[in-house]
């Protein structure tokens, strides 16, 4: 059953008393929700129309907003039969709202008129029914209506909700406009309008809103920050909305950041290797870091770390041009397997080798040192022996690198450079060491050199009691 309320309203005119009687149907939503009493008060009066006596004319402003405010008013206009407004007349109005009796005298002006007003806080309609002598009166029932109204700008907001994102053209900022009229959210499909102020970004959006809210989102390659308005219209006419944390502002601003590097895109290579094992010579791996706009900003951080193999190792330890660089030295002949690690979005990951995507590390090899001539020498150890052709004259070539003696099989070759014998040699070192022997039935003297390859090329070696001789 439709919940309804009754008005008694006496007429007094010209000490005759007839009544009118309002019968309110359908009200407003909040009787509908059990409340005692409906959503409207009656206002001061305003110029509208009903008649009285032979005639009585009823007019109406109607479709007023639901805000408790702005009023729908039912307007009386008093004449005679004459058709002449009759000023000055008292109505006494008289209802009953939750079993009390209220009583408001209404006089009206120099039109004839009255205004009855009603406002209302929910949107909906309510029927009237004005009677006199127990009929309803030409024109009723009346329904009055309560709308919703036009987006109110002072009630809506704009807001960035998702910022900032990375400038990587796919990440999006997120942009909210929250569109309220009088009576809470705008229906859907209410128009927004939103643009960039400033700043590069691209720019989808709903248009419309879902629930009271539009939304628009940004994707950007540039780092830096964007200024978004969102417009809609009101009552006024077109407006932009204002920042919800700062309302000074027609304006939010989202902000657009520096990209973390991809594993994906990125790479370990090792640039410089095999290098010898001689505590100085550098292997070096590269760590090549780029997000998706290309290198990373100088500055971005990479371990390296030794996973397995024997290696001092030196880093930037930051990009440059988007490279890091490790630099490896040993004295370990052998191979060494580096990783460098970087921080994506994902958390940190190992680079994977530019060669062997499978793998997450590089390989660098050390390997022997070359003999260094001058940490080797030429001597003869035993001599001199008679010229009998079995007796031997000996000579030592006593070959060292960097860390000490050479593998054994290193290659030494022996030459007689002046005089007359018969040499027989290792041809090799063993322990560092290579020997030649030497026969001969000619009495004299025998000049002999050994010759090593280094890392200049073949040397010959200086004799260790006069290193100004080759031999």
């Amino acid at each position: 059953m439709t919940p309804q309320m009754k008005y008694k309203i006496p007429l007094i005119q010209k000490g005759n008393s007839r009544a009118l009687d309002f019968v309110l149907k359908g009200l407003l939503s909040v009787l509908l929700l059990g409340m005692a009493m409906p959503a409207f008060s009656r206002g001061p009066g305003k110029p509208v129309s009903y008649n009285f006596g032979n005639t009585i004319n009823i007019t109406t402003v109607n479709n007023q907003i639901a805000n408790g405010v702005d009023a729908d008013e039912i307007i009386i206009t008093l004449l005679d039969p004459s058709n002449a407004p009759i000023p000055g007349v008292s109505f006494v109005f008289g209802f009953v709202v939750g079993g009390i009796n209220i009583n408001e005298t209404y006089v009206t002006n120099a039109a004839g008129q009255v205004v009855f007003q009603i406002t209302g806080n929910d949107v909906g309609s309510v029927s009237i029914t004005v009677k006199t002598g127990g009929a309803p009166i030409p024109g009723s029932p009346i329904s009055l209506n309560f709308i919703a109204g036009p987006p109110d700008p002072s009630l809506s907001y704009i807001v960035a909700t998702t910022t900032p994102m990375p400038a990587d053209g796919t990440s999006q900022d997120v942009v909210q406009a929250v569109v309220n009229n009088a009576v809470g959210p705008v229906p859907d499909g209410t128009p927004v309008t939103f643009t960039i102020m400033t700043g590069t970004a691209t720019m989808t959006t709903t248009g419309v809103t879902s629930g009271g809210i539009a939304y628009a989102y940004f994707t950007s390659n540039t780092v830096g920050s964007v200024q978004v308005q969102a417009q809609i219209t009101g009552g006024a006419g077109p407006a932009y909305l204002t920042d919800q944390a700062n309302s000074a502002n027609n304006y939010v601003t989202v902000q657009f950041i520096i990209p973390p590097p991809v594993p994906a895109l990125s790479y370990i290579v090792a640039t410089t290797t095999p290098m010898p094992a001689d505590g100085t010579s550098q292997d070096v791996v590269e760590a090549v870091v780029n997000n998706v706009n290309g290198p990373v900003p100088d500055g971005t951080a990479v371990t390296f770390t030794i996973q397995t193999g024997s290696a001092t190792m030196t880093t930037t330890g930051v990009t440059a041009g988007g490279i890091a660089h490790a630099y490896f030295t040993s004295t370990v002949a052998g191979s060494v397997q580096v990783q460098a690690q970087i921080t994506g979005s994902s958390g940190p990951a190992y680079l994977n080798d530019q060669a062997n995507p499978a793998n997450n590390y590089v390989t660098v090899q050390f390997t022997i040192p070359p003999p260094v001539p001058a940490l080797s020498y030429i001597i003869a150890t035993t001599t001199p022996m008679p010229a009998d052709g079995t007796s031997q004259d000996v000579v030592k070539a006593v070959v060292n690198n960097v860390v000490g003696p050479v593998p054994d099989g290193t290659v030494v070759t022996f030459t007689i450079q002046t005089g007359t014998a018969t040499m027989t040699t290792t041809g090799v070192t063993s322990g560092g060491i290579a020997y030649a022997y030497f026969t001969s039935t000619v009495v004299g003297s025998v000049q002999v050199q050994a010759q090593i390859t280094g890392s200049s090329g073949p040397t010959y070696l200086t004799d260790q009691a006069n290193p100004a001789n080759n031999y």
